[in-house]
């Protein structure tokens, strides 16, 4: 009478599916990071096209004058509190790096705008739409934005023409939302290079 074989693994079988469950993992975990990141940056892509709308809203009501970034104690994201509620931390992109601080706004504000100081230094006063020399599709509106140093809370409303003040959170990438609502993803080499063309109003341009 022959003897039953036993049911189950020999060693040498379990380690051939732990070797394939192994490097169907090294082969996925990639593709799923990635999968991930271009998800964040949908997101935030889209939160930054919602702030553009709301500030659209707000050039409409107020007769044409484009929100600035600061006006003496009141943030742009607070003027635009009366479209969406509590702004900075509804529409923000999560996995952006903000900086030093107790503030928690990672959406600049182009300063050309207007940012007014009971004191010190001022750079313009405010813009009405109609008023710009550049088409409202190259105008940069606001981007994603961190802290020059670590003490600097200037995140909150400031983006400026160098990549200190720019921030890339998706793979090296960053969004930037232009005048027309439009929402642009751009390299490192391209968005550290934001010039600002007759003082006025800075306009995307590409190396």
């Amino acid at each position: 009478m022959s003897k039953n074989k036993e049911n189950g693994f020999t060693l040498i079988e379990l380690l051939v599916v732990i070797s394939i469950i192994s490097l169907l993992i090294s082969i996925l975990l990639p593709a799923l990071k990635n999968a991930r990141m271009a998800a964040n940056q949908i997101k935030c892509s889209a939160s930054l096209r919602q702030v553009g709308q709301t500030g659209a809203s707000y050039i409409n009501d107020y007769n044409g004058w484009v929100p600035p970034a600061y006006d003496a104690g009141t943030y742009w994201y607070e003027m635009l509190s009366d479209y969406v509620d509590d702004l900075r931390n509804r529409l923000k992109c999560t996995v952006a790096v903000t900086g030093a601080g107790n503030n928690t706004a990672n959406y600049g504000w182009n300063q050309e705008f207007g940012r007014k100081f009971t004191s010190g230094w001022n750079p313009g006063p405010r813009i009405k739409i109609d008023a710009l020399v550049h088409s409202h599709s190259m105008v940069v509106n606001a981007g994603e934005a961190t802290s020059y140093s670590s003490t600097s809370t200037w995140h909150n409303y400031y983006i400026a023409k160098n990549q200190f003040y720019i921030n890339f959170p998706h793979n090296g990438r960053t969004n930037v939302l232009f005048l027309d609502t439009h929402v642009q993803t751009a390299p490192r080499i391209e968005a550290s290079g934001l010039p600002e063309e007759g003082g006025s109003n800075w306009v995307w341009a590409l190396p």
